[in-house]
């Protein structure tokens, strides 16, 4: 009798801690910091707009004219996307529940600097959507497209309307997602393409990624609404790639983060049925891209 109360009071105790810690995550935007540092965000947006330029078929900006673009997750400052624009896609739409509101005090000093490392980077681009933002004083202007709502609930964009898709460490977040997915196929051209990079780490510790496989189905539930998913939704690569598969893409998957055979025996031991069933490889697998294509 004893022995079960203390249970009772350590898991309440428990529940009661990441609760906390949650709440303490969100607050603080450590997930998605409002001010970052402006050298460090415009080396970002620039770095950025290389590394997706490169998978695009041709490499080659030029492949973006006219195209709608469609970035999930895309958070708190834009110069990315309004390089996409300045490299000529037609329209860029924002999916985020969490997106940031114009801050002056930091959004201009960001834009100027980029536009500024931008020129140089790009001289034979004339970024107008960026160099309008910077003279409004604001994101509201056209090409730019804002959601603020989660992937699964995207029912204001038309289906068939997005040329490409792409994410960093976005899907891992998903509540719902197949939904989500769905969605995405739903808004999607047929060959239209899709890039999102998944984390399947336990984000609360990346030195012992997998613990959350350690938890009851009942419990993990517990710590995603709790948390709102912001430690991830451990679902594995296999697992999207069914979804994947499931609403019409084909695809690759490139994976680039392992986690170590001792550490994973380790964890397997103590994690709940459903994880002792999958194989080490999918299990291991920490990180990776998807590449889709709709068929």
């Amino acid at each position: 009798m004893k022995i079960g109360f203390w249970i009772e009071v350590k898991t309440v105790c428990h529940w009661i801690i990441i609760a906390y810690n949650s709440w303490k995550y969100k607050k603080n935007d450590f997930a998605n910091p409002m001010i970052r540092d402006i050298e460090d965000t415009t080396d970002f947006a620039i770095n950025n707009a290389k590394y997706y330029i490169g998978f695009l078929p041709v490499k080659d900006a030029r492949f973006l004219k006219d195209k709608v673009v469609l970035e999930i997750g895309p958070g708190q400052d834009f110069g990315l996307q309004l390089l996409l624009l300045g490299f000529g896609a037609k329209k860029v739409i924002l999916v985020d529940k969490y997106l940031g509101e114009w801050k002056d005090e930091y959004h201009s000093l960001v834009y100027k600097r980029l536009l500024s490392k931008a020129e140089i980077e790009f001289p034979e681009v004339d970024f107008i959507q960026l160099k309008e933002v910077i003279h409004r004083g604001s994101h509201q202007i056209e090409g730019l497209e804002f959601h603020h709502v989660g992937l699964e609930n995207v029912n204001l964009i038309p289906s068939n309307s997005v040329d490409i898709s792409f994410s960093n460490a976005c899907f891992e977040h998903l509540l719902h997602s197949e939904k989500a997915i769905k969605e995405l196929a739903r808004i999607s051209k047929l060959g239209g393409l899709g890039f999102h990079q998944i984390d399947f780490r336990d984000h609360r510790d990346y030195d012992r990624p997998l613990e959350f496989l350690t938890f009851s189905k009942f419990g993990f539930e517990i710590i995603l609404r709790l948390s709102n998913c912001c430690f991830g939704n451990r679902l594995r690569y296999t697992d999207f790639k069914y979804l994947f598969n499931k609403y019409g893409f084909s695809f690759t998957f490139n994976a680039d983060i392992f986690a170590e055979e001792v550490y994973i025996d380790e964890v397997l031991e103590r994690s709940i049925s459903k994880f002792r069933k999958m194989s080490k490889e999918e299990i291991a697998i920490l990180s990776g891209q998807f590449s889709l294509i709709k068929i």
